[in-house]
């Protein structure tokens, strides 16, 4: 709802760019871009929608050597 732009990270490439389709069809405004935000771009939220983090030893969900959290003004670990 408002947003204007949105980056898709996922481990399977052709997943992303599926719902970067189905988003950008249903929501021609919004600029979709699969992959990480250069370095140093803001983000307003960066949200994990997978099951990393539910055991201690898991990786990160994101990779820290391309993106950082101080990126965002939010996270949500949903």
């Amino acid at each position: 709802s408002g947003a204007r732009e949105l980056y898709l990270v996922n481990r399977t490439r052709a997943k992303a760019a599926a719902l970067a389709r189905e988003i950008q069809r249903r929501f021609p405004r919004v600029a979709v871009t699969i992959g990480y935000p250069a370095t140093g771009t803001r983000i307003d939220l960066a949200l994990n929608a997978t099951s990393l983090g539910l055991r201690a030893d898991d990786a990160l969900p994101f990779d820290a050597a391309v993106f950082s959290l101080k990126q965002a003004l939010a996270a949500y670990d949903m």
